[in-house]
């Protein structure tokens, strides 16, 4: 194995950790804003990225049962940043904030900061994800095509 793909299998795990992270963070702040549509989606989505945070560390990166292409990888976290990103400001355009003061919102505030939080955290996996399809095609051998010599 290569220093190169040993570093990116290295930055995966930590995104991915990162992922996870913020999503544990998210999933248990978010219990604060259950109860609107707005809380309940960041609950879903939180839970979400949570799962799939850890079986793509299980299954992909650590016991290499599960191969995906870079492109469906990219396109899962472009699907999941987007999510997230729309349960951000769903909720932070929601009433949830208008029936509480400064003092008491501690978990909804931090729920929304870490939806976008990880809102970035997707966004810097789908970078990943596509500079890894990029670069493995500048690297690839051009293929030449030999035309056949013309009989005048």
């Amino acid at each position: 194995m290569d220093s190169i793909s040993l570093n990116k299998a290295q930055l995966e795990m930590v995104l991915r950790g990162a992922q996870g992270l913020c999503a544990l963070i998210t999933f248990g702040t978010s219990t604060v804003v259950t109860g609107i549509a707005a809380g309940d989606f960041a609950f879903l989505v939180s839970y979400n990225m949570l799962a799939f945070a850890i079986l793509y560390v299980v299954f992909v990166l650590y016991q290499k049962k599960v191969t995906l292409s870079l492109k469906t990888t990219a396109i899962m976290d472009a699907t999941g940043g987007l999510f997230v990103f729309v349960a951000a400001i769903w909720l932070i355009a929601s009433k949830a904030f208008a029936y509480c003061h400064a003092s008491s919102c501690g978990g909804a505030y931090a729920c929304v900061v870490f939806l976008f939080v990880g809102t970035f955290i997707q966004a810097a996996a789908v970078y990943l994800a596509y500079i890894q399809l990029y670069r493995r095609r500048d690297t690839e051998e051009p293929t030449t095509i030999e035309s056949p010599t013309v009989l005048q």
